[in-house]
């Protein structure tokens, strides 16, 4: 048995194991901070639904400050994704770097309870393109 297929068997059996290959959780594990090769956006609506794209279809993506509400827009292969709320710019510019993991909705009444500098994403709008 070879020396590193048994360490990582010990790390395995000690419930140990590299987190250099998963992603971390920062703050509730919404990014990606390990190396991976397959990385993706998750999208969670408000009724439950969830959307996923592969980061490797971004094809580009835009920011916009509309007064109070920011607006991001991202255009994968076959479809089209609206963010938009408040504080958006440091979601913007983790979707950038493809760290962002996932994306929850936010019920408008609960952006009081937020800190200033956290993004609030209160509308999310999927199309398909055609």
């Amino acid at each position: 048995m070879s020396q590193g297929f048994r360490s990582r068997y010990d790390e395995m059996r000690d419930n140990n194991l590299a987190d250099d290959k998963k992603p971390k959780k920062k703050e509730d594990g919404l990014y990606y901070t390990g190396i991976s090769h397959t990385r993706s956006l998750c999208l969670l609506m408000a009724d439950g639904k969830r959307h996923f794209f592969n980061y490797a279809y971004l094809i580009s993506g835009e920011f916009e400050v509309h007064r109070d509400i920011n607006v991001i827009r991202l255009n994968f292969a076959s479809f089209t994704v609206e963010l938009s709320g408040y504080a958006l710019e440091e979601l913007f510019m983790t979707m950038l770097e493809h760290s962002a993991r996932i994306v929850t909705l936010l019920d408008a009444r609960y952006v009081i309870s937020l800190n200033a500098n956290e993004p609030a994403v209160l509308t999310m709008q999927v199309h398909p393109k055609e």
